[in-house]
């Protein structure tokens, strides 16, 4: 008996000192880490007023997509959310905050992004459409990015015209024969082919060979309407 307690003793050791890596299976989405997040102290205390009284999740935010006048102010978030019970689960979430005209603040509406099924339109806003939002531009470099996202998403659309890309953050990572990357943008048009009044929230697919050549798969805008309602 004791030299059984000895071998399991022995054996925790080990599984603690030297872990198994688990890689994920082919073809499913791993969702990025959140490094930290761009907001304005005004966008940020606007949501931190809206989530505190959420009670069982957890809201992280990370950019400020949108925001609309409907009677008061509402401010659409890109953020990510874990469970209280499950805080290492995180999932992308939109979160919509308003804001009345008495400064109250509350949470309006939050919906989960898929990512293998993110809502898309088929062609850009141009400026304030009919629903009303307003894109609000991204202000920084891709500094949320790692150094080998940034590149990839770099290599990605280096050819591609019609549209200034900024990211705003890597939603995930498919491991396939090579891997797929998923992201999240800002564009506005370049005036060839496209508007300059046109400015947009985009979803990017941008596929890695083995070799290390990225190609653009897809360019879509989001439908910001299947998540703020």
């Amino acid at each position: 008996m004791k030299k059984y307690k000895l071998f399991m003793v022995l054996l925790l050791i080990l599984i603690i000192a030297f872990p198994v890596s688990a890689s994920a299976p082919e073809g499913i989405w791993i969702r990025d880490k959140v490094r930290y997040s761009f907001l304005t102290p005004n966008q940020e205390s606007i949501f931190n007023r809206a989530t505190e009284k959420q009670a069982g999740a957890e809201f992280t935010p990370v950019a400020l997509l949108a925001e609309r006048n409907i009677g008061g102010m509402e401010y659409v978030y890109l953020c990510k959310a874990a469970a209280v019970v499950q805080p290492s689960k995180k999932y992308w979430f939109v979160l919509a905050a308003y804001k009345s005209l008495n400064d109250r603040v509350a949470v309006r509406c939050t919906k989960r992004i898929r990512l293998r099924s993110i809502a898309t339109s088929k062609e850009p806003r141009r400026g304030t459409s009919d629903d009303g939002f307003r894109i609000i531009p991204v202000m920084y470099e891709p500094a949320a990015l790692s150094d080998s996202a940034r590149e990839v998403f770099i290599k990605g659309t280096e050819d591609y015209a019609g549209y200034n890309l900024r990211p705003i953050a890597l939603l995930g990572t498919q491991e396939v024969n090579g891997k797929n990357y998923k992201f999240l943008c800002y564009g506005t048009g370049t005036g060839v082919g496209t508007s300059r009044l046109s400015r947009d929230i985009f979803v990017l697919d941008i596929y890695e060979h083995p070799s290390g050549l990225c190609s653009l798969k897809s360019c879509e805008p989001m439908d910001l309407k299947m998540y703020v309602y």
